[in-house]
């Protein structure tokens, strides 16, 4: 028992903790709760199973990011037909409504979310909902932080021409520009 027990019990007792987050990753990828269950049960098994002699000095929640972001660019790959499918469920970004129905800004936020294509998505939540720095969402995306700020400079650039369709002014009284603001309204959303 020992010593590969504790690291067991201490990467399951880590793992509990960091579901949440790992589910709202696997929700914005995947835009399905169904499937967001499935990826996420998935990682939690492959980390009980190899995290303690594979993730090196890397912390528990970017190697499971990161696990997780392969397996699902692996199950793409292996289906057939389009990349691109149905939206997302918006249920998936309706953050906790204290009386349980969200406004109807919130459900039309949540819509405009579940449009995005999913590595959009899952940039938006890694940065804005998770917390994570640009190089940390950069590495569990296996890529280059320009490509990190690409997708969410394509994302302010969406959310900013739909808040302009919803009515939202260009700028507002200070002179802020409705992409800021848009952003700025994004991250209170997702907190």
């Amino acid at each position: 028992m020992g010593y590969g027990a504790d690291k067991a019990s201490s990467i399951q007792q880590e793992l509990q903790t960091l579901m949440p987050r790992l589910h709202y990753f696997a929700a914005a990828l995947t835009g399905s709760r169904a499937s967001a269950l499935d990826l996420t049960a998935t990682i939690c098994q492959t980390a009980l199973a190899r995290a303690a002699r594979d993730k090196g000095q890397t912390p528990l929640l970017l190697w499971t990011l990161t696990e997780m972001h392969t397996l699902w660019v692996q199950r793409l790959a292996a289906r057939s037909g389009p990349r691109r499918g149905e939206p997302a469920e918006p249920e998936l970004f309706f953050p906790a409504a204290p009386r349980g129905r969200p406004s109807a800004a919130t459900a039309s936020l949540a819509k405009f979310i579940a449009h995005l294509p999913p590595q959009q998505r899952g940039a938006l939540t890694l940065v804005y909902g998770l917390g994570l720095s640009y190089d940390e969402a950069a590495e569990v995306y296996g890529a280059p932080v320009s490509t990190l700020m690409t997708r969410l400079a394509r994302c302010h650039k969406a959310l900013s021409r739909w808040m302009e369709h919803r009515g939202a002014p260009g700028q507002d009284e200070r002179g802020a520009s409705s992409t800021r603001n848009a952003h700025l309204y994004y991250e209170e959303q997702a907190a």
